[in-house]
């Protein structure tokens, strides 16, 4: 049985569970499933949710979901990606290509990157919808020249 407790913004790990967390930590995985044992072990260690989300580059919903994660599936259940079910977006197929287009068109801004998808490929995308994707698939706008 777990003896992992939920106090407000606190997680408690047990040592054994500290151990295994350790070595979760140090095994190679996939960076997304490496931030989830981060932020456990963040939480553990008595960092706020606010300050783990931060640091980690996510919202602070997706450490709550973390945290549930953990809680309901424990450790083993944060190292599962569980993506059955998601509709795959139109733009994974033309992921590559826009990666290079955004270099050769000296795209800069997301609005930028909307007009270009919509004029080239007639697909209109909304603009926080467009920055998350950026932001997941590691798609980088240029850098506004000054």
């Amino acid at each position: 049985m777990k003896t992992s407790y939920f106090l407000i913004r606190k997680v408690l790990l047990d040592d054994l569970e500290l151990s295994k967390l350790k070595e979760l930590k140090k095994a190679p995985v996939v960076p997304k499933i490496l931030r989830r044992y981060q932020c456990i072990h963040m939480l553990h260690n008595g960092l706020s949710k606010k300050m783990a989300a931060e640091l980690l580059d996510v919202n602070i919903d997706t450490i709550t979901d973390w945290t549930r994660l953990y809680f309901n599936k424990g450790l083993l259940g944060l190292g599962e990606l569980n993506y059955k079910g998601r509709r795959i977006s139109v733009l994974n197929s033309i992921q590559d290509e826009l990666s290079s287009n955004i270099k050769i068109e000296k795209i800069n801004t997301i609005t930028h990157l909307q007009n270009f998808i919509n004029k080239k490929f007639g697909i209109q995308i909304g603009y926080s919808w467009l920055s998350r994707y950026c932001k997941i698939n590691s798609i980088h706008l240029n850098k506004k020249s000054k």
